[in-house]
């Protein structure tokens, strides 16, 4: 049986969420409490990872959140953990099977190594502005 997403469901928002592994099947986890790592462990799961968003968001929003932190180029350069956290292959295949169920394109990222010498950096300073004022 499939869950039906209403809107109301899009819509809750959550201030916690990672992956944890039950049966060797890493999924996104979202939560109001942290206090939910200790369920997650009574109900026989491995592996939870679990962290505080910076607000309330969708699942959509925490997942696109947990899969940016790695492009976070001052996570990087701090050398914080969170970096790191969610990269692994099975934070990244859990990220992937969200995105898949909830039938959404996941977030394309672009780094330096991965953008060609001939790009127009101007012109992509003003397209980012831009998304970014709409957003």
């Amino acid at each position: 049986m499939s869950k039906i997403i209403t809107s109301t469901t899009a819509e809750k928002t959550f201030t916690v969420a990672g992956v944890s592994n039950l049966n060797d099947v890493y999924k996104l986890r979202v939560a109001n409490s942290t206090g939910r790592g200790k369920v997650l462990q009574a109900n026989g799961h491995t592996d939870i990872r679990l962290i505080e968003l910076p607000s309330a968001m969708t699942k959509l929003q925490a997942a696109d959140y947990l899969v940016g932190l790695q492009y976070d180029e001052k996570l990087i350069e701090d050398k914080d953990p969170l970096a790191t956290y969610f990269t692994d292959i099975d934070a990244q295949q859990a990220f992937a099977d969200f995105y898949d169920k909830a039938k959404v394109l996941a977030p394309t990222f672009t780094t330096v190594a991965t953008v060609a010498e001939d790009v127009d950096f101007a012109a992509a300073a003003e397209l980012l502005e831009a998304d970014l004022a709409v957003a």
